[in-house]
């Protein structure tokens, strides 16, 4: 069985907020602006509008890298214990720090998204970068009852460009969960040792 969602909850990308790097200089910048933000929807919405008042800036430099330009980026990105934390130990508590990272250091969410590109090119995908960005994809998740539920921590979701990758997370009678996105409206994704995870923002998530 498969479920698509392309619904989206609050989106404040557009709403005009002052852009700072680090999240607390943000709430204060912003402190007027932000009020209905926290009124409406509480500490995780304010939250999320940093998160988006970021994405929204790294989105204005976006470029095509190399495979080993972008392994390198990677490298120089984040702890390699981030990746091992989420990636082998499937712990959701490493996502905040590693959208952390992503969204902060300059250049991150570009890495990111040339990682994700790789990763689409690595099944056959032909169309150039920049087109690819603005493209809708459908992204695949295997769900069962080990990974049913989300957290707290799940500010993304890990989803895969290739079904049978996600067809092999599932046991004993579990589903197939879609969404259709941008790749561009994406955290990027990652290639490490051979995933092919795309990072989904959980706002996209029912």
């Amino acid at each position: 069985m498969v479920g698509t969602s392309t619904t989206a909850i609050e989106d404040y990308s557009g709403r005009g907020f002052v852009d700072v790097l680090d999240y607390n200089t943000f709430v204060k910048t912003n402190l007027d602006a932000l009020r209905p933000v926290l009124k409406a929807g509480g500490m995780d919405s304010v939250k999320q509008a940093w998160i988006d008042t970021r994405v929204r800036e790294e989105l204005k430099n976006l470029h095509e890298m190399s495979e080993q330009e972008t392994v390198d980026g990677i490298n120089n990105l984040m702890p390699k214990s981030l990746w091992q934390g989420w990636v082998r130990a499937a712990d959701s508590e490493y996502k905040p720090a590693i959208l952390e990272h992503i969204i902060t250091q300059r250049g991150g969410l570009n890495i990111m998204l040339n990682d994700a590109y790789h990763i689409y090119q690595s099944n056959g995908g032909k169309l150039p970068f920049k087109r690819w960005l603005y493209t809708p994809m459908i992204l695949y998740r295997g769900v069962s009852t080990s990974n049913k539920g989300l957290v707290k921590d799940d500010v993304f979701v890990s989803y895969t460009p290739n079904i049978s990758v996600a067809k092999g997370f599932i046991k004993n009678g579990g589903t197939i969960q879609s969404v259709r996105l941008k790749p561009v409206n994406t955290y990027g994704g990652t290639g490490y040792e051979g995933e092919q995870e795309i990072f989904v923002p959980r706002k996209y998530i029912k």
